[in-house]
């Protein structure tokens, strides 16, 4: 991919998803990625010992955590290390409930007659608000963009004497 797309791109991503300081975004540009589909298809069911290594290469490339705008594949933090950790040194939320206490992911989940978790109402109303922001923010940074962008004066002037307000949270 020629480089001004590269950056072209890594301006708009971070325009629309990184609205403020606290989101990081990471690019591995130094080592794309690329998967064909067959590859893909592999990972569900490998038979080989090349599949295996194939598995084992997607998963420390999707579980990778970049420390830097420009992701080097190349580096020691992977997702399940710092799933480990939580698991390792995190406790367990209870709630009490007059003297019993109940694990908290009976707030989350309901069970089934068969005894299956499904999600409860509370917990799909918070995913459904929550989704909801999200698209909230992704919308309005994709409109910033635009209206910052904008070579037309009252286009420019709307983003920002009227549209640049952005929701909190």
């Amino acid at each position: 991919m020629d480089a001004y797309v590269q950056l072209a791109l890594i301006e708009k991503s971070k325009r629309v998803f990184a609205t403020d300081a606290s989101i990081f975004l990471g690019f591995p540009l130094l080592s794309p990625l690329s998967y064909k589909p067959q590859a893909l298809a592999a990972l569900g069911s490998p038979s080989t010992a090349a599949d295996y290594v194939a598995c084992g290469d997607f998963a420390r490339t999707v579980n990778f955590l970049p420390r830097d705008m420009v992701a080097s594949l190349d580096g020691d933090r992977y997702l399940w290390d710092v799933y480990g950790d939580v698991m390792a040194r995190g406790e367990v939320a209870v709630r009490g409930t007059g003297g019993a206490s109940s694990n908290m992911s009976t707030l989350l989940y309901d069970v089934a007659a068969d005894g299956a978790h499904i999600e409860s109402a509370a917990y799909a109303t918070y995913r459904q608000y929550r989704d909801a922001w999200f698209v909230s923010r992704e919308n309005c940074g994709s409109h910033q963009f635009t209206g910052e962008a904008a070579t037309d004066p009252k286009e420019k002037q709307q983003w920002t004497g009227v549209d640049d307000r952005w929701p909190e949270g």
